[in-house]
């Protein structure tokens, strides 16, 4: 496995927007990274912890600890912290980042999966050639990530849908995006790589069952075991 290069994109104002209006923070002095998942925010009149992904907020109360799900903008217990802290909301993300996969399978069905793939990477070529029959049968959406090779990326998103699976079955395709437009190209990998920040992914193949919001770093042989009684 590689790790995915993922841009520093955290979605702190929008996080500050949804903050409780009773606290007001004034201006943000700084933010400093504590060892594990959080980091501390401070203000010039107030202060909280985020988790680094930019989900989950710590911040004191009348002297109650006031624990929010940002994404989803509701207030949580300490236990629900707990049971949503490794899950994947991956319909919120997708909306938050705008990101668009390749579906494999039938539209007119929810895809089970969502799989994060690096482009060009071999075991990610070799999960999917392995894991493609499959993956169609019950319906997925890919979400695919620019590897070292950017050109190799522009490629992609200009191309059809055939020579997009070609390419992520490890074909050399040739194409020409000379008429496509490198700023809209940009974008959808910025956007792709937003996902997979807010989602704290760092390697793949990753795939995540989307009606457990389950996920993890997998293998054309470990994928069906994801699904309980697969």
């Amino acid at each position: 496995m590689i790790r995915i290069f993922v841009l520093s994109v955290v979605f702190l104002g929008a996080c500050l927007a949804n903050a409780d209006e009773n606290s007001k923070l004034g201006e943000i002095l700084y933010s400093l990274d504590l060892p594990g998942e959080w980091k501390v925010v401070v203000g010039e009149n107030d202060s909280f912890m985020l988790s680094k992904n930019g989900r989950f907020s710590i911040a004191s109360m009348n002297g109650k600890f006031q624990i929010t799900d940002l994404w989803s903008e509701q207030g949580i217990t300490a236990k629900e912290l707990k049971e949503r802290f490794d899950l994947y909301p991956v319909e919120i993300i997708k909306r938050k980042s705008k990101a668009v996969p390749v579906r494999l399978g039938k539209s007119d069905r929810p895809a089970v999966f969502s799989i994060f793939l690096i482009l060009g990477d071999s075991n990610s070529i070799n999960f999917f050639k392995e894991s493609e029959g499959y993956l169609t049968e019950v319906g997925a959406d890919v979400y695919v990530l620019p590897g070292k090779d950017f050109k190799k990326f522009y490629g992609f998103e200009c191309s059809s849908f055939e020579k997009r699976i070609s390419i992520l079955r490890g074909l050399d395709v040739i194409t020409d995006y000379s008429s496509c437009d490198e700023a809209v190209i940009n974008g959808k990998g910025a956007s792709v790589i937003a996902m997979t920040k807010l989602l704290s992914l760092e390697r793949a193949p990753f795939a995540i069952v989307n009606a457990l919001q389950k996920g993890a770093v997998v293998s054309s042989k470990t994928i069906k075991a994801l699904i309980p009684n697969e």
